[in-house]
């Protein structure tokens, strides 16, 4: 049984006795074994285990690739990873990685330890996902993507940075880079990592800090730098792209427009009793990494996937043998994008 209640006309609801999250929510309601929807609400879907809260920057982020979790931090209006992304296969320091749809990381003397406390190394094309599109999404988690050189500017200036000295290819601004560091008042907590500078040589743990953007330059791309003896952050677009480096994400979208997401269901779902299996159909604005959840008809999340899908091109097809006979809530994500939907398993 689900019980709605609405306060000051909008929006507290309460279901199953748990009291959710302020905004407009999508309720499904159970009565008399007939199904009915009310619409006065649009859900935003996180990594929380729970399809109904809201997620707010600041919260823990869940890899749902590989379940690793993540920090988060509110810095200006954007919301950035406050961890280094560490996500991947570890390959030998003595190799160079290959676009061979595995994503591989290098770990700092080849000690995979070193990767779960700094973070994964990785090469510009292989964090890049081997396209060269300005903030794609890489090999971030769905909603977040690789942050472009503007972006990173704009960090810095809400750390505050003048816009003269952000253009500037040098070491420059005050106290932004003792700001980012670990410890910094900032929370972005940039740890020293080191990089990886061609096979077998790992340098600069504890010293350096350098952090990629998606933005080209040329034949290489720009970066950040952040080191031990410095105050201020370096921007320098002079090292190969096989050298590696730390990666961090930077969310979709703002998080002060959280809730300024699209209620219109541009994908469609159907569940193959057949073959155990969940068909999703939809349009190009939804094609790339999706992050989707199953619930059932209380908010319980059971089910937390994340997938490419392929838009008009084709339909894709997910494993679900794990469902039992009943009705489903389906909702998926791409962005500041939702779609959700319902599945009935027999």
């Amino acid at each position: 049984m689900i019980r709605i209640r609405i306060e000051n006309s909008v929006t507290m609801c309460t279901a199953s006795e748990k009291q959710l999250n302020r905004g407009k929510w999508i309720i499904d309601i159970l009565i008399m074994n007939t199904l009915f929807r009310s619409l006065f609400c649009v859900i935003l879907i996180s990594g929380n285990h729970n399809c109904f809260a809201q997620w707010v920057c600041g919260d823990i982020l869940i890899d749902a690739r590989d379940g690793k979790q993540y920090t988060t931090v509110k810095i200006g209006d954007q919301c950035w990873m406050a961890q280094n992304l560490n996500i991947g296969v570890m390959l030998s320091g003595s190799y160079i990685a290959a676009d061979n749809g595995i994503i591989e990381k290098y770990c700092y003397n080849d000690n995979e330890d070193n990767c779960s406390i700094y973070g994964g190394l990785y090469m510009w094309n292989e964090m890049m996902n081997y396209v060269t599109t300005e903030k794609t999404s890489g090999i971030c988690p769905a909603g977040w993507h690789i942050p472009s050189d503007a972006e990173f500017k704009k960090l810095e200036i809400s750390l505050g940075m003048t816009p003269e000295a952000a253009n500037l290819d040098s070491w420059r601004g005050s106290d932004q880079g003792t700001q980012l560091k670990t410890g910094g008042n900032s929370g972005f907590n940039a740890l020293l990592s080191g990089c990886w500078a061609g096979p077998g040589s790992f340098m600069l743990l504890n010293s350096y800090e350098y952090l990629y953007t998606s933005t080209e330059s040329g034949t290489e791309a720009w970066r950040r730098c952040i080191r031990l003896s410095s105050a201020n952050v370096g921007r320098y677009n002079t090292f190969p792209k096989l050298y590696s480096f730390s990666v961090r994400c930077i969310m979709d979208f703002q998080p002060n427009s959280i809730r300024k997401v699209n209620d219109q269901n541009e994908l469609e779902f159907s569940y193959i009793n057949e073959t155990k299996s969940l068909l999703i159909s939809g349009e190009d604005i939804f094609k790339g990494w999706i992050y989707l959840c199953i619930c059932n008809l209380t908010g319980e999340q059971l089910s937390e996937i994340s997938f490419y899908h392929t838009g008009n091109s084709g339909d894709t097809s997910i494993n679900l043998p794990h469902l039992v006979s009943g009705l489903y809530v389906i909702k998926a994500r791409k962005g500041n994008r939702i779609s959700t939907g319902k599945i009935i398993v027999q």
